[in-house]
């Protein structure tokens, strides 16, 4: 049975106009045998030598391939943390904010310019141009029908905060994009967004959302509104174009 799958990324391909793919794992949590376990993944990217990014998102038992990797292939990029609502004790809802269904994206454009920690940003092979304008168009997706839901800030009346909310299956929700604009931070507007979809959907789901770990505003903020970590990946980046061809 395939324990490790390729998947085509289509959205990002056309958004960095370059070929962009991921390799997954079918929910191994150790690396039991390390060895054959990098062999596989060393030929999964051998078989798709032609893409020009692939992505690779590892638990962090998955030591050994991880160093593997980084030593035949792979760029190492970040630490992500999943975190996982754990106490619904302490809201603090310290401005209005409106759960819907779409929204303007205009007033959130400007959030892009602000991910410096996504992997797309890390990575000094992607132009930054390019990683703004994926974030760019992922808002307007979001804020257009690609959320199931949308939490919304207000500050003085005026768009101040942004947080989408994807349903992962019937039990737990996603908080994908969490941004406050920069002109309203440090008013406690992520605290709030957080606090009100706490406050909504806390009873009925678990709540995920992800953070590098050099993001440490996001991991405070995390922290302080009830969440801790769940569990930890390690992110990298191959080329094989560039490998193979070399």
């Amino acid at each position: 049975m395939n324990i490790l799958f390729y998947k085509h990324l289509e959205w990002d391909s056309k958004q960095l106009g370059i070929s962009c793919g991921r390799i997954t794992s079918n929910g191994i949590l150790e690396e039991s045998d390390s060895a054959k376990l990098l062999d596989d993944f060393k030929g999964l990217i051998h078989d798709n030598r032609a893409v020009d990014l692939i992505t690779i998102k590892l638990p962090s038992t998955f030591r050994h391939v991880m160093e593997g990797l980084i030593k035949s292939h792979a760029r190492f990029i970040d630490t992500e943390l999943i975190f996982k609502l754990n106490n619904r004790s302490n809201l603090k809802v310290l401005c209005d904010v409106d759960i819907v269904e779409k929204c303007n994206a205009e007033p959130f454009i400007p959030l892009a310019t602000g991910f410096n920690y996504s992997r797309l940003f890390l990575d000094p092979r992607i132009p930054k141009i390019k990683a703004e304008e994926l974030w760019a168009n992922s808002i307007r997706n979001h804020c257009l029908g690609k959320a199931d839901q949308l939490a919304i800030a207000y500050s003085g009346g005026l768009p101040a905060g942004l947080t989408t909310i994807n349903y992962l299956d019937p039990k737990r929700i996603n908080l994908h994009i969490v941004g406050v604009l920069k002109e309203f931070q440090r008013r406690g507007i992520g605290r709030s967004l957080l606090s009100k979809i706490i406050e909504n959907y806390g009873g009925k789901f678990d709540i995920f959302v992800e953070a590098s770990s050099m993001n440490t505003n996001a991991i405070k903020l995390y922290q302080n509104s009830g969440f801790v970590v769940d569990t930890i990946q390690y992110v990298l980046h191959v080329w094989p174009v560039n490998i193979f061809e070399s």
